[in-house]
């Protein structure tokens, strides 16, 4: 069995050369803009919430004076939105009252 390989001779001018630099640079482009934006959303946005988190309760401990479970459930609740879907069984908030 005689088994033979052709390779097949590519010529490429200089301005075919540079379409595909252009083309291969913008798919590099694109997908480090797709990793970064990935990158981002997973693990700079919680760190940002966890600071508007504490931000809401030390504004509330400044503003009345003391600081209950119920105003630290409220934070909770506005900064982390799927938190309200969890009954915690605290009625009044000294947010609320004030």
């Amino acid at each position: 069995m005689l088994i033979t390989c052709y390779t097949l001779p590519i010529y490429l001018t200089g301005s075919d050369v540079l379409i595909y630099l252009i083309q291969t640079s913008l798919l590099v482009i694109a997908l480090l803009s797709i990793v970064t934006s990935i990158t981002t959303s997973i693990f700079i946005s919680p760190a940002f919430a966890l600071k508007r988190f504490f931000n809401c309760m030390t504004n509330i401990a400044n503003k009345t004076g003391k600081l209950s479970i119920g105003d630290v459930n409220l934070c909770y609740d506005k900064k982390f939105t799927g938190g309200s879907n969890h009954k915690t069984g605290s009625i009044s908030t000294s947010q609320s009252q004030s």
